[in-house]
C-alpha cells in the first residue's frame, strides 16, 4: 500500500493513487497520519526533523530532463537534491539544499523562509 498527503488548499489524500477523504486516508494509514500532522494538528511553517527528506513537485522535471538539471544543480552549487527517476519529483535533503535549490530556480519561498 502506498499512501500520500498532497498539502496544498484544502490538503488531498491519496491510498494506492487513489484520492480519497481525510477520514478514509486515517483509517488506512491511522499511525503514519499521525506522526506526519503531530497528533492531527498541522504543524504550520516549521518542519521538524521527520520533515526531510523532503519530496516536492514544485520543484520537479520531466524525467528525461533529469541529468541536465543535476549538471545545472552541480554548476549552482546545490547539493543535496536528487530526482525520482520515475516521475522527477524533486527529493531535497535539508533546510540548505531547500535554499540553494529555491535561489537556483528562481523561485520564491511565500513562507518567508529565505528570500
Amino acid at each position: 500500500m502506498s499512501a500520500k498527503i498532497v498539502y496544498s488548499n484544502p490538503p488531498r489524500y491519496y491510498v494506492d493513487g487513489v484520492e480519497v477523504s481525510h477520514e478514509e486516508f486515517q483509517k488506512a494509514t491511522p499511525s503514519r497520519i499521525e506522526e506526519v500532522l503531530g497528533g492531527g494538528v498541522a504543524l504550520g511553517p516549521f518542519h521538524g526533523k521527520t520533515t526531510w527528506p523532503m519530496r516536492s513537485d514544485a520543484c520537479a522535471v520531466h524525467k528525461d530532463q533529469i541529468p541536465e538539471v543535476m549538471e545545472r544543480n552541480k554548476r549552482h552549487g546545490v547539493q543535496g537534491v536528487t530526482y525520482d527517476p520515475v516521475d522527477g519529483t524533486a527529493i531535497i535533503e535539508s533546510r540548505g539544499a531547500q535554499k540553494d535549490l529555491i535561489r537556483a530556480e528562481g523561485f520564491t519561498d511565500k513562507n518567508g523562509w529565505f528570500n
